[in-house]
């Protein structure tokens, strides 16, 4: 249903949703696979050296 004065739900662009086995890049721990999306807006990511993150996704790269 539309409402008048509302915009939609920010919808993510096509293509940059990650699915498991994805891999993402972080500033301080590198290149990690995506192992789960943790809505609203954080990854599961096992970072080799570092371990199993949950980050926000402004703090990581999409591969």
């Amino acid at each position: 249903e539309d409402f008048p004065g509302q915009e939609p739900p920010r919808a993510r662009p096509e293509g940059h949703t990650p699915v498991q086995g994805t891999y993402a890049r972080h500033k301080i721990f590198g290149r990690g696979k995506v192992v789960q999306r943790v809505e609203p807006n954080k990854y599961k990511i096992n970072f080799p050296g570092f371990g199993l993150k949950l980050i926000i996704e402004d703090f990581v790269e999409l591969e």
